[in-house]
């Protein structure tokens, strides 16, 4: 990802160096539409906070997070170094595993609504998530980690939720030679929205 100047501008008008920890605060969204590598910690505000990721770029979370609240990834990839279980500090924040916490909602299958895990150990993460809001239902997991120890696996048995009433997209894609295991379960057809 390049390295932008306006950025630096940015953050260290804000006192947050790109050199030392930071914290942000609040509720966020991206709606950028160059790549953009985030090594500040992102953090609840005065309340519960929400980050939403919108547009064609690609936002890189390379901190352990503190928000609580949910993740919406309705455009381009939100790539990550490290994930972790619900309730645990991780790029994704510290959540519970709910599936709303973890909300895709792309608008075209396999191209936008990207999470993308690229960390260089195996990773598990018990997170449930929704494919499907206002903004689309395709949902894409990349795992590219490194080799083959940077596997990706949903271990919650849980049932994932729908959050529109159409067909819903899931694709898995990544560089990693090891495939990205999932074991989740879909909802039953008498919970699933028609």
């Amino acid at each position: 990802m390049r390295k932008i100047p306006w950025v630096r501008r940015f953050l260290r008008r804000r006192r947050l160096e790109p050199e030392r920890q930071s914290q942000l605060y609040g509720n966020h969204s991206s709606n950028a539409t160059i790549d953009l590598t985030v090594s500040a910690i992102v953090a609840n505000g005065s309340s519960t906070s929400n980050l939403t990721k919108t547009g064609s770029s690609i936002l890189a979370f390379t901190g352990l997070n503190t928000y609580s609240g949910s993740t919406t990834i309705n455009a381009g990839t939100l790539n990550v170094g490290s994930l972790a279980s619900g309730g645990s500090v991780s790029a994704l924040g510290q959540s519970s595993n709910a599936a709303a916490n973890l909300v895709f909602g792309g608008s075209a299958a396999g191209t936008v609504g990207i999470l993308q895990y690229t960390g260089s150990t195996a990773t598990s993460t018990d997170r449930l998530f929704t494919i499907g809001d206002s903004s689309g239902s395709n949902a894409t997991l990349d795992g590219s980690g490194s080799a083959t120890a940077g596997s990706l696996n949903f271990t919650n048995t849980g049932a994932i939720a729908f959050g529109t009433n159409v067909a819903h997209n899931l694709t898995l894609t990544g560089t990693n030679t090891v495939p990205t295991r999932l074991t989740w379960r879909l909802p039953t057809t008498a919970s699933r929205r028609r």
